[in-house]
C-alpha cells in the first residue's frame, strides 16, 4: 500500500480534512497539488486546472459530499489482513495526517511493515517512480524466496 487513506477521525477533523478537497478556485487548487508531492513540480499550474476539473465532475462531488464516511477502516480490519503487507509513507506526505500513519502503525499485523520514505510525498509514483518502483520490486522479490504457506504462493509459481 502507498500512502493509504481510511483512518478514523473524529467529525471535527474529517470535515476539516475534507474542506482540503474543496477546490473552489485556482489558489485551492495549487495548495492541493503542492501538498501532494515533495517539491512542487513545474508543471504545478497545469495539474491544478486539470485536478480541479476532476474534482468538479458530477461523481467526486458526490462523493466528497458524503464525506466518504462509508470507507474509513476499523481497526480490527487492519489488524485481520492476513496477506502480505508492506506499507510505504511519504514523510513528506502533506496530504494524510500524522494521526492517519499513527492509526496504520497501530493496527497492522505483527507481519505487516510500514515503511517511511522522508523524500516522499502523497504520491511517490510521480515525483519518485524509480524509487518506488525498486521499493515494490523488492518487496515482491522477498514474497517470491519465502516458502509457500497459509495459502500464500511464490511469485515463482506464476512466472
Amino acid at each position: 500500500l502507498v500512502a493509504p487513506g481510511g483512518a478514523p477521525m473524529d467529525d471535527a477533523t474529517f470535515r476539516s480534512f475534507l474542506s482540503r478537497f474543496a477546490l473552489d478556485d485556482h489558489e485551492k487548487s495549487l495548495d492541493f497539488v503542492d501538498r501532494l508531492f515533495e517539491k512542487p513540480p513545474a508543471y504545478r499550474h497545469v495539474m491544478a486546472w486539470g485536478t480541479r476539473q476532476q474534482f468538479a465532475k458530477p461523481t467526486m462531488r458526490a462523493l466528497i459530499a458524503r464525506g466518504l464516511a462509508v470507507n474509513l477502516l476499523d481497526p480490527a480490519e487492519v489488524r485481520g489482513l492476513a496477506m502480505p503487507t508492506h506499507v510505504v509513507w511519504g514523510g513528506a506526505d502533506r496530504i494524510l495526517l500524522p494521526q492517519h500513519r499513527a492509526f496504520f502503525e497501530q493496527h497492522l499485523p505483527a507481519h505487516a511493515t510500514l515503511e517511511v520514505v522522508p523524500r516522499f510525498g502523497h504520491t511517490p509514483h510521480m515525483d519518485h517512480p524509480e524509487a518506488l518502483h525498486t521499493m515494490l520490486v523488492g518487496f515482491a522479490r522477498e514474497l517470491g524466496h519465502r516458502k509457500s504457506s497459509s495459502g500464500v504462493l511464490r511469485s515463482a509459481d506464476h512466472v
